[in-house]
């Protein structure tokens, strides 16, 4: 089963160049694809050290690139791809991950992503973690949706895996300065005007926790893959919510978190896990017209895994509407693919009036 490993860069580091030797350890071949209207002249000697197999592609952005074409050029089964900013976790290390490509039940991967801070730390809490991004996926160029606008996910036919350790670490709040990262979330925003993720960027402005990245492994070939069944109609009558710390009043398009209890008096273990993953989930709802103005809110995701006759802590993460109001925020629980669960389980929905005004 040979694996390709995947750059589209126009820029390498001396430190990138060392992620990228240990990424060509661990995958049988490395491809790289420069962007001709922007490469330094030095990155093309880099990746020769590195053994890649360079080609040439053109863009204005990123997701402008001929990307079924590049995906093409790689002669692997499996395609791992990484950024130009990014370096595998040190699970990636362990010979024994490949295993999990030796069944024919899953077509891609989904990979937690860690932001990396300036303390050299990692942002322990939605949306920076557990963020997780397809990295990991088979080469079938014809079964893939490939992403034409900023922030869109590529897409692809087939069952997904969500992966509990093999990660990427992202280093863009690391490398770049708070001035480069202010002025990128403006240039998003005036490209995808409130879908821009600024916030990502720019997390300095949350209270949000740092953790240290892990020291060791923790790859366990029998347990790397999370696994989440059907709620049966009755499962979801055993859930139940304590929710604390919802604000009277926010600022449009203000980011912040609820202290969420999860009640799990089921005799399953709870987590977004595949193929049926459990989430937090929010509506938001006008006041008092109770029309919906946000149906599908973000997702927080129940990790670590919640185990039967338990009860968890969650952080959840919430963004509140565009325009100044008066609001309901419906705060619920959802099993993707499958159901609300407040449709069985009424009381598990719980409202809150909320004001938004203008900063």
């Amino acid at each position: 089963m040979r694996v390709s490993g995947l750059l589209i860069t126009h820029q390498l580091s001396e430190e990138a160049a060392g992620w990228f030797s240990d990424l060509r350890q661990i995958v049988d071949e490395l491809v790289a694809f420069v962007d001709e209207d922007r490469v330094d002249p030095a990155v093309r000697e880099g990746l020769e050290k590195l053994d890649a197999r360079i080609f040439k592609t053109r863009g204005p952005v990123f997701y402008n690139f001929d990307f079924a074409e590049i995906i093409a050029a790689c002669s692997g089964d499996w395609v791992l791809k990484v950024d130009y900013d990014e370096e595998l976790s040190r699970e990636w290390h362990d010979p024994r991950w490949r295993q999990i490509l030796e069944t024919d039940e899953f077509s891609h991967y989904w990979s937690p992503r860690r932001w990396v801070t300036p303390s050299g730390n990692y942002l322990d809490r939605e949306p920076w973690w557990p963020d997780r991004q397809i990295r990991l996926f088979r080469k079938r160029p014809e079964e893939i949706t490939f992403p034409t606008k900023l922030h869109e996910t590529m897409r692809m036919k087939g069952e997904a895996a969500y992966l509990r350790t093999l990660a990427i670490h992202h280093h863009d709040l690391r490398l770049a300065s708070r001035e480069s990262r202010e002025e990128k979330a403006r240039s998003y925003e005036r490209e995808r005007p409130g879908n821009s993720l600024g916030y990502y960027y720019l997390f300095e402005d949350y209270a949000v926790p740092e953790t240290p990245l892990p020291s060791a492994s923790a790859f366990e070939p029998g347990r790397e893959l999370l696994q989440m069944d059907r709620l049966d109609l009755d499962d979801a009558k055993k859930i139940s919510l304590q929710i604390m710390g919802v604000p009277f009043a926010l600022g449009r398009r203000q980011l912040f978190w609820l202290d969420v209890a999860v009640t799990n008096g089921t005799n399953q273990t709870l987590c977004s896990g595949a193929p049926f993953p459990v989430n937090l989930a929010y509506h938001w709802l006008e006041y008092p017209s109770r029309e919906m103005i946000v149906f599908d809110g973000e997702r927080t995701a129940i990790l670590p895994e919640l185990a039967p006759q338990k009860t968890g802590e969650w952080k959840m993460f919430v963004i509140a509407p565009e325009n100044p109001g008066t609001y309901l925020l419906q705060v619920t629980m959802v099993q993707e693919q499958v159901r609300w669960l407040d449709a069985e389980n009424p009381n598990l929905l719980q409202e809150f009036k909320v004001e938004v005004k203008r900063p």
